[in-house]
């Protein structure tokens, strides 16, 4: 099913509530031209203004509740794929774990949640990309495609393709698992083999060199006796540059 309303608090908080109305289903999308309370990770805002593209996709998950994470970076390869149909490829790259950049700046981000209807879970894909307008104050420098350069382009058409993607991708992933798709984003990873300090926490920070992704999509560090540790969550804040 489709839903497009002009305003909504937020594409996944709509989403949540269908799901508990029993209205929500595998491969529903739901699109606002505005969200009044768009949301990022961790509980911060999104700036949502018309212009921009907003959605949420319902997907059932086939994978185990510990790799859900993978969702998020199977609709990072397709963001990609999208994008880089529009802007060139090589100005691209994925900041682990949910933010697509062009030229180092923030384009797009990933927000995945999950709810259950009694057992069944439901993954709530939500996606924001940057068309026409960006955030001057935010955490990490954002941009937008007008801003890039990038030919003209509607949201809907941008959705679509995206949507179209997703079906093809989405067979692709439930015949070949998540190998070949995080083999795909690697190589664009942001500060691949950099020294990063990651926020594990709101206490807790590591520093390391970014050695890229293992087969779960989680991030692997070494650390400066040599060691790779692999992590499922966090937040890189800064670079430096390569060694």
């Amino acid at each position: 099913m489709f839903i497009h309303l002009a305003s909504l608090d937020s594409t996944n908080a709509e989403a949540k509530r269908r799901i508990a109305r029993g209205e929500g289903a595998h491969a529903d999308v739901i699109l606002a031209d505005e969200q009044k309370q768009g949301i990022g990770r961790k509980g911060g805002s999104w700036f949502s203004p018309i212009g921009n593209l907003y959605f949420s996709l319902i997907i059932e998950p086939r994978l185990h509740k510990k790799v859900w994470a993978r969702y998020s970076l199977l609709s990072a390869v397709i963001l990609s794929r999208v994008l880089g149909s529009i802007v060139e490829p090589e100005r691209f790259s994925f900041k682990w774990p949910n933010d697509i950049l062009i030229d180092g700046l923030k384009v797009s981000g990933i927000l995945l949640e999950s709810v259950y209807r009694g057992e069944q879970p439901f993954l709530i894909i939500g996606v924001g990309i940057n068309i026409l307008h960006h955030p001057d104050d935010s955490n990490f420098p954002s941009t937008s495609l007008a801003a890039c350069g990038a030919p003209e382009i509607l949201p809907d058409t941008l959705l679509q393709r995206f949507i179209a993607e997703f079906d093809v991708n989405w067979q692709t992933f439930q015949i070949e698992g998540f190998d070949s798709f995080y083999r795909r984003i690697e190589p664009y990873l942001y500060a691949l083999n950099c020294m990063i300090s990651l926020s594990l926490s709101e206490h807790q920070i590591i520093e390391g060199y970014c050695r890229g992704m293992n087969e779960d999509g989680h991030l692997v560090i070494e650390d400066k006796d040599g060691r790779l540790c692999s992590y499922a969550s966090g937040e890189v804040l800064r670079v430096r540059p390569r060694s």
